[in-house]
């Protein structure tokens, strides 16, 4: 981006998102709680949205349903609810950053 070649950057966002292993979000009641969630990197729209639905089922009201009710977590082998490889993972890709940014600064002019 030509334009702002000379901005430099004084602050970024971070933050940790989780994704289902569908990579779809969830809804529905479980043990009378009721749930909206794994909205996997669409967050902002993909939560109000589900947000208003929920609401929509507090008050009773057959609007509440949507497509993705009552959907069951897929899960992958040797996973059990404990994420015991994203530290590996975070390390893989603070790996590629560290790289990434070496050599970025080198084809610098």
């Amino acid at each position: 981006m030509p334009a702002v070649k000379d901005v430099r950057i004084g602050h970024c966002w971070t933050g940790q998102m989780g994704f289902t292993f569908d990579k779809l979000p969830h809804i529905g009641e479980r043990d009378g709680v009721l749930y909206a969630m794994g909205y996997c990197g669409t967050g902002l729209p993909m939560s109000t949205w589900l947000g208003h639905k929920l609401a929509l089922r507090v008050l009773g009201d057959k609007n509440g349903a949507t497509g993705l009710d009552g959907r069951a977590f897929p899960t992958r082998p040797f996973y059990t609810g404990n994420p015991w490889f994203l530290p590996l993972i975070v390390q893989w890709y603070g790996h590629k950053d560290r790289r990434d940014l070496k050599r970025a600064r080198k084809a610098a002019p």
